[in-house]
């Protein structure tokens, strides 16, 4: 006997279910077999759409890591991974709790901080080298993430307590 797995709505299955119940009818056991089944397909389904989920953040999050130097829009992230906006956000902020382009800011000034703790470049370069518009953009989004200025956090390293980036 050959059965077909489809997606079922478990609201139904309890209403009728609860409704036996209520008229205090023995549900027959071909049919407790048959609503179990849908039970479990449904959970198979569920667990299918989430494990999907979870591999498309992983993929984002490896395309922005890969695209980091760039200047990165959701329309360009979108199009080059084939999916929609809202399955993009929907299953990013699932997996990493955050939304795709902060979690992209923020590995791009993790980055930047590494760059200016480790090599003598100019904070203009550094900010050229991440694909910020300008250094003075740049030094804006870095205070704001780190509470202190590019070139301050270069005169003092030992201020930051903040994480490392790290892939």
């Amino acid at each position: 006997d050959n059965t077909i797995v489809r997606q079922v709505d478990i609201h139904p299955i309890f209403e009728q279910i609860f409704a036996n119940m209520e008229r205090e009818e023995v549900i027959p056991n071909d049919e407790i077999e048959r609503l179990v089944v849908q039970l479990f397909q449904q959970v198979r389904t569920q667990e299918r759409k989430e494990k999907k989920r979870n591999n498309l953040a992983v993929q984002i999050k490896d395309y922005l890591y890969d695209h980091m130097r760039e200047n990165l829009t959701m329309a360009k992230l979108v199009s080059d991974l084939h999916i929609s906006k809202s399955v993009a956000h929907l299953a990013f902020a699932e997996r990493y709790g955050t939304s795709i382009m902060k979690y992209y800011m923020t590995i791009k000034l993790d980055y930047a901080k590494q760059l200016i703790r480790q090599t003598n470049e100019p904070i203009g370069e550094i900010a050229h080298f991440l694909s910020f518009e300008d250094e003075k953009y740049f030094s804006k989004c870095f205070k704001k993430e780190f509470g202190i200025t590019p070139s301050q956090f270069r005169k003092y390293p030992v201020m930051d307590s903040t994480r490392e980036y790290r892939r």
